[in-house]
């Protein structure tokens, strides 16, 4: 079956670049010598079994599919860390933490419609379609869950449009000022570099919707056939991502049908399912490594839940702190160590603000706190000689993975002090953990709870390619990125310690 007698894009994909093509080894990690839990290789089992759990999820039949939240998948997870931190005599404290979920998508399809004109056979559904996160189902900013503004909600459980295609690029103000949107289904490109993160998709599909679109289809421009968690969207306005070759399927037939003069013609359905609001309950993980002068403390924390696999989001910040924790076992802090794991970031369930009721004076007896988000991808960079043909006649520059860490990484810092700031940055000249020289100082996601209260934190966020999507594999991963990272966490808490 073809379409225009273009070949079909086929079924959603994981990750397609193949990570060990590179020419020239990986560059080295700093020695970790007599730790042997900080060696990378042995902190990549961890990542790996981690996203082993997340097939559970896809398994069940779940179409959102990862540790989620509140799921058997995430879990296994809690479970798997516990028990690691056990074995090192590290007891665990499990602390419920309910919320509410609404606008979970539990089933969806985005068809393209055939028409005699235009296209042979019958209607043909893209794969690798992911719904568009509903605005107002997550707040972040604040740690909680809410309904979006304005009340739509909680009552709405479906979405059904079906309309015309219309191309509108990265739908920049040019693009959509000189297009005929009204009515229409968009279809635009986001570009993945160096993340979806930093594409402030949200606002251009809300210009979208201004111009009278009825609909939003997003291109994730990767190779392979993707799928992507992101943007924002009103309940009432349907929008999905879909990879690249799925991407380059639709762009390719839109062209085919502008051709032959009937654009017109092409039309998709956008049809989008939620769950009603569901009660759960998510499980937070706390541990504490005692130190020699107890009456200060120091939290390290990472969020145990992920969308897909999910390997550098977050099982490499779940790995780092089974490593860490286990290190400071055999060598005993100065400052008491807790050690947190959160559930719920992609559900915003709290972040760290439970500690305010597990740490007794956590205030005044914290004197940091330090987030591990994402930590160890492996770089890749388009090639300036290599080309590879997208499927529908598309040349683009192949990937191909670096020796060195993924340069999509910020150290954000809040309440910092001098010593605090020479502290991270001797840490990353003598670990050789790449970050850029400026540091941001909003406190977002978990660390937002602590920094009220006047907490200093630290957190490393990194963001790739492959950010909130089914390529989130553990082959991205590199051990020496992985055991750099790690050893750059070490010598920032050897040094805070002693503060």
């Amino acid at each position: 079956m073809t379409w225009y007698g273009l070949p079909l894009p086929g079924p959603a994909t994981g990750q397609t670049v193949d990570f060990t093509a590179g020419d020239l080894p990986p560059l080295p990690a700093p020695d970790v010598g007599a730790t042997p839990e900080l060696d990378g290789g042995k902190l990549l089992e961890h990542v790996v079994r981690l996203c082993e759990f997340s097939e559970v999820s896809r398994s069940a039949g779940e179409k959102l599919w990862g540790r989620l939240a509140g799921s058997a998948a995430a879990d296994h997870g809690v479970d798997y860390v516990a028990a690691r931190l056990g074995e090192v005599g590290i007891t665990t404290e499990r602390i419920p933490i309910p919320f509410t979920r609404i606008f979970h998508p539990v089933d969806w399809s985005l068809e393209l419609l055939p028409h005699p004109d235009i296209a042979e056979g019958s209607r043909i559904e893209l794969q690798s379609a992911v719904p568009m996160e509903v605005a107002g189902s997550t707040d972040r900013a604040a740690g909680g869950t809410r309904s979006p503004d304005g009340g739509i909600g909680d009552a709405l459980s479906s979405v059904d449009v079906t309309a015309q295609l219309v191309y509108v690029g990265e739908a920049l103000p040019v693009e959509i000022a000189t297009r005929d949107i009204a009515g229409k289904v968009a279809v635009m490109t986001v570009n993945a570099a160096p993340s979806s993160f930093y594409q402030m998709t949200h606002v251009r599909t809300a210009a979208l919707r201004d111009a009278g679109a009825v609909g939003i289809i997003a291109i994730y421009d990767l190779p392979g056939n993707l799928q992507f968690v992101g943007g924002t969207l009103p309940a009432d306005f349907p929008g999905f991502h879909i990879g690249g070759r799925d991407g380059a399927f639709i762009q390719a037939v839109i062209a085919k049908a502008a051709t032959a003069g009937r654009a017109a013609a092409l039309r998709a359905r956008l049809r989008i399912e939620w769950e009603p609001p569901r009660s759960l309950t998510a499980t937070a993980l706390l541990g504490r490594v005692p130190g020699s002068d107890g009456d200060r403390g120091i939290i390290l924390s990472a969020h145990s839940d992920s969308f897909f696999g999910g390997a550098d989001d977050n099982a490499t910040g779940v790995a780092a702190l089974i490593g860490l924790a286990r290190h400071y076992v055999a060598n005993p802090p100065r400052h008491d160590l807790y050690v947190f794991l959160g559930p719920g970031h992609h559900h915003s369930t709290g972040g760290m603000a439970a500690l305010a009721s597990v740490i007794p004076d956590v205030a005044t007896r914290v004197a940091l706190a330090i987030n591990l988000e994402h930590i160890a991808l492996t770089h890749v960079h388009p090639s300036y000689m290599l080309r590879e043909d997208d499927g529908y006649g598309r040349l683009r520059a192949r990937l191909m993975p670096t020796g060195w860490d993924s340069p999509g990484r910020e150290i954000t810092v809040s309440n910092e002090s001098e010593k605090l700031l020479r502290a991270i940055a001797t840490s990353a000249a003598e670990s050789m953990f790449s970050a850029p020289t400026h540091i941001a100082r909003p406190a977002i996601a978990e660390p937002w709870a602590l920094a009220a209260l006047g907490i200093p934190c630290v957190q490393t966020v990194e963001t790739g390619l492959w950010f909130h999507t089914s390529g989130d594999e553990p082959g991205t991963i590199g051990a020496e990125n992985l055991q750099r990272a790690v050893v750059f966490f070490q010598t920032l808490l050897d040094h805070v310690d002693h503060i």
